[in-house]
């Protein structure tokens, strides 16, 4: 009696193991979703059975869901979940916070995600969605950003964080290969090892100021990425980095889709003419530590080393530092922060240098130059350009204004003010300023004089989502399948994949 009791509960417990769920239900769209009970009133989306895969088309997840009689609150996206899924489409409801690891492990299809509010974002939770581009994170309670969170989302583009994320863990952007731009968050405290490791494509990246720390091989790959500020904050930097050169580490299966090029038998990935890292600005008195190995990767040739005036003495002393580099260059590091930042409009405000006699500011948005400004020592704007794609919209109402209006004022430090900007958009600013030197290279006539760098300040901004509405989030699920989104104050239809405004101009 005892050894049949055994195995009767053996042969339960292993079917169980086969169900990874304890019940199903069907979305809007007929497609069976598998729950888990988490406690309460909560339940996990999970998949059908070790075998993952279990979905496939146009899912969309309902915030509360029915099961003997009790609803339950959609809270969680459980590990595994969309494992290996053919997803078209993937609608998720802001009653989501909670993202397990390998929540959406090789889904290759979700181009699009949006989360209003996320508990934590666990390691592994977004890694392997291949054609990811556009993801949107607007609250991370825990403030931290999980180890390869965002591994291999080869196709990323459009990338927003919390701006009081405090914390990224090691290689949480490893080979995001298309990442031009992100906004990094001002709380952020450290950049931890292989962080960007591969982002190919990174064009611009400002450092906050309270980052105390560089990992090894933060920025090791990032063949596109011309210049990079340290702040005054840094103080220890790590080996390999940044990338100088090109970059053969790894040998991806994937590089014809994404593009590459060999040299002597050797694989390389990006363009074979792709612009080499030019430039390394340090705002500290005091070279951070770094190792022998720190600056092993990039161009020695290539690369010039900008610091402050004052600390020119301190760098050249540091063999590491006077081995490491064409030239260590002195010059004015100038302060700079973004002001009365709203949905179209900013303010960038930086200190003036007695030796600076021209000023020239370029604004980006992702890899575009759209404003170029130049204003002289007397506080005039003597040239002011703007670059505005013709975009518009099918009835000819422009699609977004570029910035218009430009002024300055102050005695020691300089405002320009930008308006027309899009709303929820992330932008990247230099400023360069320049003066008349004697000339000293040889041969020069004498007296002659030569234009010259001496003033550098730089910094990103993300200007406000629109706020005219409350900031919540309403669904509304018609017979015709079109679903209503109130989002951060936006309405917008969802219909057969695709969004419009209420208009019915395709967004």
């Amino acid at each position: 009696m005892k050894r049949f009791y055994f195995v009767i509960s053996f042969t339960l417990l292993s079917f169980k193991s086969i169900l990874a769920f304890d019940f199903s239900a069907e979305d809007a769209n007929g497609n069976a979703i598998y729950y888990s009970l988490i406690g309460g009133d909560s339940v996990m989306v999970t998949y059908e059975t070790t075998s993952y895969a279990s979905y496939s088309g146009d899912i969309i997840i309902p915030s509360t869901v029915a099961h003997n009689g009790t609803i339950y609150r959609v809270t969680t996206i459980g590990s595994n979940a969309f494992k290996q899924s053919t997803l078209t489409s993937l609608e998720i409801p802001s009653s989501v916070c909670v993202l397990q690891s390998n929540a959406f492990s090789e889904t290759n299809n979700i181009t699009e995600l949006t989360f209003h509010h996320l508990k934590k974002i666990d390691w592994n939770a977004f890694t392997g969605l291949l054609h990811l581009k556009k993801l949107h994170i607007y609250s991370v309670e825990d403030k931290k950003v999980g180890a390869t969170a965002f591994k291999d989302c080869c196709d990323l583009e459009d990338i927003i964080l919390p701006d009081d994320i405090e914390e990224f863990d090691f290689r949480s952007f490893y080979s995001c290969l298309l990442l031009k731009e992100i906004h990094l968050p001002s709380s952020l405290t450290s950049i931890p090892i292989n962080c960007f490791e591969a982002c190919w494509n990174l064009r611009h990246i400002s450092i906050p100021k309270g980052v105390t720390s560089i990992g090894s091989a933060a920025f090791l790959g990032c063949i596109w990425l011309k210049s990079i500020v340290i702040p005054k904050s840094v103080q220890t930097i790590g080996d390999n980095f940044i990338c100088g050169t090109a970059y053969g580490r790894f040998d991806y299966s994937y590089m014809a889709h994404y593009g590459g090029y060999t040299i002597d038998g050797g694989l390389y990935p990006g363009d074979a003419s792709a612009n080499q890292l030019k430039s390394i600005y340090f705002e500290s008195m005091t070279p951070p530590t770094v190792t022998k190995k720190t600056f092993s990767s990039i161009i020695k040739n290539n690369v010039t080393c900008y610091v402050p005036f004052d600390a020119l003495n301190n760098y050249l002393s540091d063999s590491i530092y006077a081995n490491a580099f064409a030239a260590i260059v002195g010059i004015n590091m100038g302060e700079s922060e973004v002001i009365n930042i709203e949905e179209t409009t900013a303010k960038i405000l930086w200190e003036s240098s007695p030796i600076v006699e021209l000023y020239q500011i370029n604004v980006f948005k992702a890899d575009t130059l759209i404003a170029q400004i130049q204003v002289d020592a007397n506080e005039q704007i003597i040239s002011q350009q703007y670059f505005a794609p013709k975009m518009r919209f099918a009835d000819n109402t422009p699609i977004h204004n570029m910035p218009q209006d430009t002024t300055i004022s102050g005695t020691d430090y300089y405002v320009i003010s930008l308006t027309g900007l899009s709303a929820g958009t992330q932008y990247t600013y230099t400023i360069q300023g320049f003066a008349m030197i004697p000339d000293v290279t040889p041969g020069a006539a004498p007296g002659a004089m030569v234009q010259e760098k001496v003033y550098y300040g730089s910094g990103s901004f993300q200007t406000k989502l629109l706020t005219a509405l409350p900031e919540i989030w309403v669904d509304i699920q018609s017979r015709k399948g079109r679903c209503v989104y109130l989002i951060d104050g936006r309405i917008v239809i969802l219909r057969d994949g695709m969004m419009y405004d209420l208009m019915g101009r395709r967004l």
